[in-house]
């Protein structure tokens, strides 16, 4: 599923999420689905940035919380793989950002 970068992106309404941090890992519960999820930490981390903002400010944020961890760099596609797996599990959605059209007419001239 292509994302735009202006997309708000939300965790799914009704997940309910519980951290197991000895674990390193996050149960998701989607009850629209009757699924369980065992996400790995960054994951978690990805879904809980994903509160309705959109997709570049979650990136930004994502991508600054990877670079402060000691060990490698993140890897390149990290961000957008995540998100990906996330939306294909249905356990985030989108919608278009009411304020970008907004922004692209205010900078248009007329």
């Amino acid at each position: 599923m292509p994302f735009s970068p202006t997309d708000c992106v939300s965790a799914a309404r009704g997940l309910r999420l519980r951290p197991v941090p000895e674990m390193g890992t996050c149960l998701a519960y989607d009850p629209a689905r009757a699924r369980l999820h065992t996400l790995n930490a960054t994951s978690w981390l990805l879904l809980t940035l994903c509160d309705g903002r959109p997709r570049a400010a979650i990136a930004a944020e994502f991508n600054d919380a990877l670079r402060s961890l000691p060990g490698p760099a993140p890897e390149q596609g990290a961000f957008s793989r995540g998100l990906e797996q996330l939306a294909a599990l249905g356990l985030v959605t989108t919608a278009a950002n009411p304020h970008a059209s907004m922004q692209t007419r205010k900078d248009t001239p007329p």
